[in-house]
């Protein structure tokens, strides 16, 4: 995975990653808001071809923990996400591969009883999983309509 840590860029400017500059253009990179930084600085995440690997990859490890049926949860993820860990939806306000709302997510990781990151892609699948493996499915649009069918 690579990250860059920038201020105010624009599509259009360039900027340095290890040494080497690199346009930014509106579909190189999701750009997102980080709670860990002032409001005006903003990280850059570009996930490397194996992204979807390593989603299917926790998707499997804790539906197997959590005793949550794997197809399920990799439909859900699909339909939330297309299994893009940084994709923001709802006009902002979701995000990860299961597309939290941060509220749920803090409510959900407090039930869990342990302190999770938001942003955290291997986070959000482990605590979306419990949560669907603990009767609180309805929270996404997608189990709706998958289980509509």
């Amino acid at each position: 995975m690579l990250t860059a840590l920038f201020t105010n860029t624009v599509v259009g400017t360039m900027f340095l990653i290890s040494s080497t500059t690199v346009p930014v253009t509106t579909d190189m990179l999701k750009i997102i808001e980080s709670d860990a930084i002032s409001p005006v600085d903003m990280v850059v995440v570009e996930c490397d071809a194996k992204e979807k690997e390593c989603v299917l990859s926790l998707i499997k490890k804790y539906s197997k923990e959590f005793n949550y049926s794997e197809k399920m949860a990799r439909a859900i993820a699909y339909c939330e996400s297309n299994y893009v860990p940084n994709a923001r939806g709802d006009n902002g306000k979701a995000y990860g591969v299961y597309q939290f709302h941060k509220p749920t997510f803090e409510m959900f990781s407090r039930l869990k009883g342990e302190k999770l990151d938001y942003y955290n892609p291997e986070d959000n699948i482990k605590l979306a999983i419990w949560a669907l493996a603990n009767d609180k499915e309805n929270h996404w649009s997608c189990y709706k309509k998958i289980t509509a069918k």
